[in-house]
């Protein structure tokens, strides 16, 4: 199953792809998002997921990291949200 496909999660981070986008180490954090995509990846191949966009990486994360985007940072040491 994708990463990507619809969430059945219904949990909404009070971070956005966009917050994250205004952050001066935002190249770090999608870094390590677009890491965790490959760690977290069932079908996906690596050049599949290397040519997804930075936002849609971020909503990957957002979607399926448990606690969103806002705990993905906090368990990432770039501080609390």
């Amino acid at each position: 199953m994708s990463i990507f496909k619809k969430s059945n999660s219904d949990y909404k981070s009070s971070l956005s792809p966009e917050d994250i986008m205004k952050m001066p180490n935002r190249a770090k954090i999608i870094k390590h998002a677009r890491d965790w995509v490959y760690d977290n990846s069932w079908s996906e191949e690596p050049d599949v997921i290397e040519s997804y966009d930075d936002f849609r990486i971020l909503r990957g994360v957002n979607r399926h990291y448990s606690g969103g985007l806002e705990q993905f940072l906090k368990d990432g040491n770039y501080g609390n949200f």
